[in-house]
């Protein structure tokens, strides 16, 4: 559990500093709060004697008696505020500073704290912790650098792509230090002028580890700690691989409410009517610390509101509250009646009442939105085939779409995303035109009335153009119906049949059976590795313990509402996990698939991204490609 690891080296830095004092201060920065906030609550920070969170940016009071824990990136900006708290003629806001680093300093960074005498003389602690991501989920980690996709498909300078690269590799160093393991990189292979941005965010994090494990063996610490005898593959690939799957409205839990509705990383504000009938308004986190969350953030939207309904009838009957819900609740007004009827289990009720409120958002949305409709055009592109099976031809296509395109009630951002599926899916010959000089493309436009939206066609041309031959815009849709192919059993609903190529990838990366000349490892001699099935060798560790798969069943990702059996108290072996990363975002509907291989195939696999992509921001990062960088 990526999550829970992440924690418990967090929560030990707080409770094994200065172990001596009954309270102490966290110091942070603007990333470093952040790699708290994600993977810890306030109150296990608390019960280890931190009294205070405060940000090293802002002006503080003086705490000259209390011993503060600095937790910081090593970025120049945050070195000096730490100097200017411990500055000469002035008096030291804390009595001592213990310091630990997210990743490792440079020489330049650390010269200010050299020169700093009176830091020097109270500074206590001064560690590297590792942990420069974000652990989102148990399995899912993110890098918090949305910018990213900016700097590496669009147009800017050199240094600012090269200050990038080194920025991520730095990062994705810090998970594998935190793992224990030292990983062989894998990355998606290209010809020039194709991007290459997978080989590059690769090789340098082959160079980045090369250089934090000869850091290590000079001062004699061991790093790999994971002794497990499979091989950890660490899979970079990059978003223009597929450019398909962040434009699709997903309709499981998670990837709907991310998109739909107002949702700020994990945060989400709603109302409910209180005890004496006043609106309150609350601030949740739908992240993991839910206790129905892990159960239900991959069902599909209709599974969901069956299995919410289903466990509020199960808790009713449970308690004295049965009796104010005759015969159960069949329906969600109902649900929100009920509730309304039992403010003595305000606490117990509240749970359900979130997702309630959730749910009904969404399918409200979803009607009013018309997302049935495109979604089933959105399926057939995708697909290449209706629900039925049948081709779908490219008349046909446009002939729905114009419907669509034309309806006044459909929000323009989906009537942008139709185009853009059908610019991806369907569209041979872009710069056809016709007796009026207009692409096919400029009428769709013109149909949306969004012909001033045509430099986002032109920008998402440009990234087809590194990721795919120009000759040959066929080869995009063959490898966009090859990850579509659904298995059979796997649909429960007609409007979620495509499934990402990134599935397809994840299952034969935990085969071995992913091809070596697509996806060739940095180190040659890692080959061999690959191939045989035999990893590098690494000191062990009880802290193995740290990485394991046995998820109980309660807690098990699904897809779609496909139950997969498990043996009663069958515990599943520690093997060495999988690491997928994706430069320019990972989207909700990959994170489900690797959360299904890794539940099917039996082998952990944690997946991430330079960011969290949402339809939105993927569609507003095409249409700044080109922008200036602010």
């Amino acid at each position: 559990d990526l999550r829970s690891l992440t924690a418990d080296r967090l929560i030990t830095m707080a409770k094994t500093t200065c172990a001596d004092q009954d309270w102490k201060v966290l110091v942070v920065d603007g990333n470093s709060v952040r790699v708290v906030s994600t993977a810890c609550r306030l109150s296990e920070m608390t019960e280890e004697g931190i009294s205070l969170i405060e940000n090293v940016e802002l002006d503080r009071q003086p705490m000259p008696n209390m011993h503060a824990i600095y937790f910081l990136t090593p970025s120049w900006s945050s070195v000096k505020r730490l100097c200017s708290d411990f500055q000469e003629g002035k008096p030291p806001k804390y009595a001592a500073a213990h310091v630990y680093f997210t990743s490792q300093p440079t020489d330049e960074t650390l010269f200010p704290i050299k020169q700093c005498k009176l830091l020097l003389d109270r500074l206590k602690t001064f560690k590297v912790l590792n942990t420069e991501y974000l652990a989102m989920e148990s399995q899912v980690f993110s890098l918090d650098l949305p910018q990213a996709f900016h700097v590496m498909f669009g147009k800017a300078k050199q240094e600012e792509r090269s200050s990038m690269q080194m920025m991520i590799a730095n990062r994705l160093a810090t998970l594998c230090v935190s793992l224990g393991v030292r990983p062989i990189v894998r990355y998606r292979a290209t010809t020039p002028p194709h991007s290459d941005v997978s080989e590059v965010i690769a090789r340098a994090l082959e160079l980045q580890l090369d250089r934090l494990e000869k850091q290590a063996e000079s001062s004699n610490i061991g790093l790999w700690f994971n002794s497990a005898t499979e091989k950890t593959t660490f899979l970079i690939v990059d978003r223009c691989g597929d450019l398909l799957s962040p434009l699709l409205h997903e309709f499981t839990y998670q990837a709907m409410a991310q998109d739909l509705l107002e949702i700020q990383g994990d945060k989400y504000k709603y109302s409910f009517s209180g005890a004496g009938g006043q609106q309150v308004e609350k601030e949740v986190l739908l992240n993991d610390t839910d206790p129905l969350w892990p159960r239900i953030k991959h069902m599909h939207i209709a599974d969901t509101i069956e299995f919410v309904l289903n466990e509020f009838n199960r808790f009713a009957s449970e308690n004295k509250a049965v009796g104010m819900v005759r015969g159960g609740v069949r329906e969600l007004k109902e649900m929100a009646e009920a509730i309304q009827a039992m403010p003595q289990y305000k606490e117990l009720v509240g749970k359900y009442s979130l997702h309630m409120d959730v749910v009904r958002k969404c399918m409200s949305k979803f009607n009013d939105l018309k997302l049935e409709d495109i979604a089933t055009w959105e399926q057939n592109m995708s697909c290449h085939q209706d629900a039925e099976g049948k081709a779908v031809k490219r008349n046909s296509v446009t002939t729905g779409l114009s419907t669509l395109l034309v309806d006044k009630t459909i929000e323009i951002s989906d009537k942008l995303r139709l185009i853009l599926i059908y610019f991806l899916t369907m569209e041979r010959n872009p710069q056809q035109q016709d007796n009026q000089g207009e692409t096919l493309i400029d009428q769709l436009l013109g149909m949306a009335e969004a012909q001033h939206y045509a430099h986002l066609i032109a920008n998402l041309d440009s990234l087809i153009q590194i990721s795919t031959p120009a000759s040959s815009r066929s080869s995009m849709r063959k490898f966009l119906k090859w990850g579509s192919k659904e298995k059979t059993g796997d649909v429960s609903y007609n409007i979620s049949r495509y499934r990402p190529p990134l599935q397809e990838l994840l299952e034969l990366l935990t085969d071995s059976k992913l091809p070596i000349q697509s996806f060739p490892t940095v180190n040659p001699e890692d080959a061999d590795a690959v191939s045989t099935g035999q990893d590098r060798p690494k000191n062990t560790s009880s802290e193995l313990d740290a990485i394991t798969l046995g998820m109980s069943t309660r807690s098990r990702p699904r897809t779609y509402m496909k139950e997969e059996k498990e043996e009663e108290g069958k515990q599943q072996a520690i093997r060495s996990p999988l690491i997928v990363f994706v430069v320019g975002g990972v989207t909700y509907s990959e994170m489900r698939a690797a959360y299904h291989v890794s539940q099917s195939l039996g082998r952990m696999i944690l997946i991430g991204g330079t960011d969290m992509l949402t339809p939105k921001k993927f569609v507003d990062a095409i249409q700044r490609l080109h922008d200036e960088l602010l």
